[in-house]
């Protein structure tokens, strides 16, 4: 354990205080909100321990690809503050409304985030446990947006919308790309066929998620190119459908498939220190 992992507060986390910015754990975010939204993150923390924790946490978490050297330090640190920041957050009856809705969101959106950081970084050849800590840290972070949604009503005149707009906004358009027409055909033949297992609602799922990732694609390939264009890549695990998800822990043929084009936005993406070389170990 490193010197002071067990104080409530030391000179690490004012490092990772200081180090702290919403692009550098949202590299997608809009230039013109990353300012703003790491004074909002930083000041709604102030309210709510476990946003705070989990704002330590994630900075410290990109951290370990900054400093190599020191990464266990970091690790260890990043582990321990999400836990902290979990457990604060499981231990605290709130009722939601204007005054903590948006410190809830970003607390939420966060936690998310390093959920999935932290999925991609730790792969391992045994494809089943890669699977089952996939489906968990969906599970978890559909649960926690489920939590967060509860405040939608009052996050619309909060100081957050315009992230929610801009959010909101990349999801709207409808896909331009062929690159997922040949996996489109190959899930409606199998849909026709009586052996494959795949009825009306798992062959929708499994279409809307290829309809993300087609989305994912046009993103990557916009010129001029732009940070949001990676957004999908952080996102598509929650936007698929529960049924998805479900066809995924059964280890259906179907979705592992798709899953595997999944890995092409990861690749493409390869140079953020959140994704890195995740993509090439997908199946």
């Amino acid at each position: 354990m490193p010197p002071g992992l067990g104080s409530p507060v030391n000179l690490d986390h004012m490092e990772f205080l200081a180090r702290y910015s919403l692009s550098s754990f949202v590299p997608d975010v809009d230039e013109s909100l990353d300012q703003t939204g790491t004074q909002l993150a930083l000041r709604a923390g102030l309210g709510l321990p476990c946003l705070q924790l989990e704002n330590l946490a994630i900075s410290a978490r990109r951290l370990t690809s900054q400093v190599p050297t020191k990464s266990p330090f970091y690790l260890a640190h990043a582990a321990h503050l999400q836990a902290q920041a979990v457990e604060s957050f499981n231990s605290t009856r709130m009722r939601i409304d204007s005054s903590n809705c948006v410190a809830l969101l970003l607390f939420t959106s966060t936690l998310g985030r390093h959920l999935l950081i932290d999925t991609l970084a730790r792969w391992e050849p045994d494809l089943p446990r890669f699977l089952d800590r996939w489906v968990q840290h969906v599970a978890v972070h559909r649960g926690l947006r489920a939590v967060a949604s509860e405040a939608c009503p009052a996050l619309i005149e909060s100081e957050l919308e315009p992230i929610l707009s801009w959010g909101g906004g990349l999801y709207a358009q409808k896909p331009q790309g062929t690159e997922m027409d040949g996996l489109i055909r190959l899930i409606v033949d199998l849909s026709e066929s009586p052996s494959s297992g795949l009825d009306h609602t798992s062959t929708t799922a499994c279409l809307d998620a290829i309809h993300h990732l087609q989305l994912g694609l046009d993103s990557i390939s916009r010129s001029p190119p732009d940070k949001s264009q990676y957004h999908m890549v952080f996102n598509w695990s929650v936007l698929c459908p529960t049924g998805f998800t479900a066809f995924l822990h059964r280890r259906q043929p179907e979705a592992l498939i798709i899953l595997a084009h999944y890995a092409v936005l990861l690749h493409h993406a390869r140079d953020m220190w959140q994704i890195a070389g995740s993509g090439a170990f997908l199946p």
